[in-house]
């Protein structure tokens, strides 16, 4: 999975405007094809859900789920300890 996919989704879920399938689609220099894989991927796996959007029936929003969020968070905690591990030990 590419991880700009991932922060298009959490960056607009962020920004409180959830992006479209068709939008991330056109944001990536991935083909469609393999795109619409990545984001199968992510579905299938429980981290990105699929959500019809309220204001359009035809389109489908990315919506990040607390599994993602979570694992972001750990990913956060632990790129923390680790810039704090290299800080202190250069000293």
């Amino acid at each position: 999975v590419t991880y700009d996919l991932l922060l298009r989704i959490l960056e607009s879920s962020l920004d409180n405007r959830p992006i479209t399938i068709k939008q991330v689609c056109t944001q990536t220099r991935q083909s469609m094809l393999n795109t619409r894989k990545h984001l199968n991927h992510l579905t299938r796996h429980g981290y990105v859900e699929l959500v019809q959007d309220a204001s359009d029936k035809r389109q489908r929003l990315l919506i990040p789920t607390e599994k993602l969020k979570k694992l972001i968070a750990s990913m956060e905690i632990s790129l923390f300890h680790i810039m704090a591990l290299g800080i202190n030990t250069n000293h």
